[in-house]
């Protein structure tokens, strides 16, 4: 995350892209039955749609990713055509990075073999059977839980009499697996572990230095109306400051968007609450040094180090060590994922090729972004590419390019285009959506710039009718009737919010009651069956 701020009403919209994501994940990795999804791409499967630096990856690779993701969303109840469209910006940004990941593991000579790799896929396609049969068959005996399921007979006989093969159901699955995934995967897990071989090797002496504590004053600049060479300018001015023996709390009362945090305790285990870039130039200061200010994820840090301690245990036992060492291996995979993402954003010698996908990809890029003029480039450039993949489609995807772009044109504030685009998806006679609340918000949106309140409260309207359930979505949209003027609406929705945190609440309560009752059903169960077997 940037230290800039996102814009208001485009977070909105940025929300459906993280919805996605944890649909995906809490849904699981397989259909039931292995239906193959449906191509939504189309194309030639060989044709190269992303470079980096000299690695081409191919349309099938996208596809395999993609169709994957498709299925999961869609039996999530996804819909909208903006809503897949973010998806498709999320997995070219994914791709990209398992390329940039596997080139970062090259590069510190870790390489993935073919054999590593198959072994790897296999492993997938097994736990995937595994959510399959639990689908299918329910619960099913702790003894059998491992069991790989293509050698299991119940299992088998439930998929034949179902007319489906384990072998087609394999096959099936296999081809949803993405290779550049599994690929990447392995090399990032392989540089995790290369990080922390550090714990295994460091002596007892490098052990019992972990215990070192670091007394810091420290000050963070976070201006998000400010550029990043404004703030970083600030910064060098603040450090100047301290330099000079100012009270840190002074320094940042007379320093726009920033704040202090005097006498903060760093340790890289027990308080690790720095950011690494800023860690690391603690530990190479002397006491009353200040350093130069430097520029994280969380903001630019500004650190004093004013004095240091080491803190060790009362006896320092086998078992304190043990523990200690696995406490910083901990530490060190945490501190090597940080690394890897690091490393990526280095990486910039890549292009996608496919103005469809090129288009995704930067929006996504630009909803992402703080920084305003970064933002506004990657909001341009996704712009372009959606204009002209709209001029070119053939593969049945306009009202996902348009909707895309709509998008990014409310982010550009050019709200006349986007209005348009969304009537021309919405509203035409000849249109095949007609369940995308999200739409229908951002039309509502778009309207209120423009100053139309009152057809945007009947874009507004159709939205709430469209999603009953999502609490937060009544909520915003209480939000929205209560500024353009239409109180009755506001509190109706309000309403719905709170009617929906009350189902859902008790629905809560109702499955911790059933997460108490599981323990003690499940021992039964075990006696019952020990009971048989005697």
């Amino acid at each position: 995350m940037g230290i800039y701020r996102l814009r208001t009403d485009f977070a909105t919209h940025l929300r459906v892209i993280l919805w996605v994501i944890l649909v995906i994940f809490v849904i699981g990795s397989l259909y039931m039955f292995g239906a193959r999804p449906r191509s939504m791409q189309g194309g030639n499967a060989k044709d190269v749609v992303i470079t980096v630096q000299n690695d081409e990856i191919r349309r099938s690779e996208f596809d395999a990713e993609w169709e994957r993701y498709y299925e999961m969303a869609s039996a999530g109840g996804v819909k909208s055509p903006l809503q897949y469209a973010n998806i498709k910006g999320l997995i070219v940004s994914n791709i990209i990075n398992y390329q940039k990941d596997i080139q970062i593991a090259e590069n510190k000579g870790i390489r993935i073999s073919k054999k590593e790799l198959k072994a790897a896929i296999d492993e997938k396609i097994a736990e995937d059977l595994k959510v399959n049969r639990a689908a299918i068959m329910g619960d099913i005996p702790k003894s059998e839980e491992k069991l790989d399921p293509r050698k299991d007979k119940k299992y088998l006989k439930v998929l034949s009499d179902n007319g489906m093969s384990i072998d087609s159901l394999v096959q099936t699955t296999k081809e949803s697996v993405s290779e550049l995934s599994v690929k990447a995967e392995l090399a990032r897990n392989a540089l995790v572990a290369q990080a922390q071989k550090k714990a295994d090797d460091m002596t007892d002496k490098e052990l019992e230095d972990t215990w070192k504590n670091y007394h810091a004053d420290v000050m963070i600049i976070t201006d998000n109306d400010s550029t990043e060479e404004k703030a970083m300018e600030a910064a060098k001015k603040a450090a100047e400051e301290l330099r000079k023996g100012k009270n840190i709390g002074d320094v940042s009362k007379n320093t726009a968007g920033s704040f202090a945090l005097p006498e903060t305790v760093y340790n890289e285990i027990d308080s690790p609450y720095l950011p690494q870039e800023a860690a690391k130039l603690l530990e190479g200061l002397k006491e009353g040094e200040v350093a130069d200010p430097v520029k994280t994820d969380a903001g630019i840090y500004i650190v004093k180090l004013n004095k240091t301690e080491k803190t060790l245990p009362g006896k320092l036992t086998d078992k304190v060590k043990k523990d200690r060492r696995k406490a910083y291996k901990e530490v060190l995979k945490q501190q090597a994922e940080q690394s890897i993402r690091s490393e990526e954003e280095k990486i910039e010698g890549f292009e996608v090729k496919d103005p469809e996908l090129a288009g995704y990809y930067y929006a996504f890029r630009a909803a992402m972004e703080y920084a305003p003029d970064k933002k506004k480039a990657f909001d341009t450039k996704a712009a372009k590419n959606l204009e002209a993949a709209s001029k070119n489609d053939t593969q049945g995807n306009k009202d996902m390019i348009l909707a895309a772009l709509a998008s990014v044109k409310f982010d550009m504030e050019e709200y006349d285009d986007c209005a348009g685009l969304l009537h021309k998806i919405l509203d035409d006679p000849d249109s095949q959506i007609t369940e995308s609340y999200d739409l229908r918000l951002l039309y509502g949106d778009a309207l209120v710039k423009q100053n139309k309140k009152e057809e945007a409260g009947k874009q507004y309207k159709q939205a709430s009718d469209l999603n009953r359930s999502d609490a937060y979505v009544h909520e915003e949209l209480a939000d929205k009737f209560k500024q353009i003027g239409m109180s009755a609406e506001a509190a109706e929705e309000s309403k719905k919010a709170a009617d929906i945190r009350a189902f859902e609440e008790k629905r809560m309560k109702e499955y911790e009651d059933l997460q108490k009752a599981a323990p003690k059903k499940e021992e039964k169960k075990d006696k019952k069956d020990s009971d048989k077997k005697k």
